[in-house]
């Protein structure tokens, strides 16, 4: 775990514009996409520092919530956000049918099992509500610019990382089989650079 939520995602402070620029349009767009409108209550399930919640509670009526498994979360004082510590492999402390969206941002890669989290989703999602994934591709130009930032060509080794048991394709796999249905891909970086990450948008089918 680490001792310092900045910790998580580094990449927000790169000393590399490119790096930054990439990391933070991964949320800014991820939020786009998300069709955020007054009223609506919105879930950031492995929120880390807060950078989504940051954003999105500055929108105005959306009621903000996040969790994250590191304790430290509850430290964050993100005004307008309810925060606090849960494991996205357990039963999580919300109600049924309580989120619009829900924003699962590079954390379901590093599961083992996905499916009690998917359950999770779809229990706590109301009709119509949209859960939006981000992961890494996984490919060889992400590869080659982990060994640049990190200097390893392994997810499991290097400042400030943790295993990768799936890519962003193999988790759309495994999220549309347990009932839910893909309306949009947006790619990251848009071509004609290979993609990074790729940004998922859901809708349960039930």
């Amino acid at each position: 775990m680490k001792n310092n939520l900045l910790e998580i995602v580094p990449e927000y402070r790169s000393r590399f514009s490119i790096v930054r620029n990439l990391f933070i349009s991964r949320v800014v767009k991820s939020l786009n996409v998300a069709e955020i409108r007054s009223g609506f209550k919105v879930l950031d399930a492995g929120c880390g520092e807060g950078m989504l919640m940051k954003i999105a509670s500055s929108k105005s009526g959306v009621n903000v919530f996040g969790f994250d498994h590191n304790p430290l979360v509850k430290n964050l004082n993100i005004p307008g956000a309810k925060i606090t510590c849960a494991d996205l492999t357990k039963t999580l402390p919300y109600f049924d049918k309580s989120f619009d969206r829900i924003f699962c941002l590079d954390t379901l890669e590093h599961l083992k099992k996905v499916d009690k989290s998917l359950l999770e989703f779809k229990r706590i999602m109301k009709k119509n509500a949209l859960l939006i994934v981000s992961g890494p591709t996984e490919n060889l130009f992400y590869k080659f610019c982990r060994f640049i930032l990190k200097g390893t060509f392994s997810e499991k080794a290097g400042p400030s990382s943790s295993p990768h048991f799936h890519d962003i394709d193999s988790l759309k796999g495994a999220i549309e089989k347990r009932g839910f249905k893909c309306l949009k891909t947006v790619r990251i970086p848009m071509f004609p650079i290979p993609t990074l990450f790729k940004i998922l948008v859901f809708r349960k089918d039930d």
